[in-house]
């Protein structure tokens, strides 16, 4: 896929799969986030893209990142799995109640 800059995002999102299901969110993120980078806007799979990337930096500790990420894909396709409930979670999270 080398210089394939179509096939190079889809396989960088297939690498972060592969660290997800190794359970290392933090590096699956590296390769989700390049993906991202590199993903046509308007591409539905950038909504899976965003997706994980939003869990991952959640579970990685980055409440706020997992916010934007998350405040992303929910303004673009609103009933995305459950990312609705997700971004409640977060919030509370990332801005606890005092």
């Amino acid at each position: 896929a080398s210089g394939d800059e179509p096939s190079r995002w889809k396989a960088l999102g297939e690498l972060g799969q592969c660290w997800l299901a190794w359970q290392s969110p933090a590096r699956a993120l590296r390769f989700f986030e390049e993906a991202l980078a590199a993903a046509p806007p308007d591409d539905p799979a950038r909504l899976e893209l965003l997706y994980h990337a939003a869990c991952c930096h959640a579970a990685t500790g980055s409440a706020e990142r997992a916010l934007e990420r998350g405040a992303e894909l929910a303004e673009a396709a609103p009933g995305y799995r459950d990312i609705l409930p997700l971004l409640a979670s977060w919030q509370s999270r990332a801005r606890p109640a005092s």
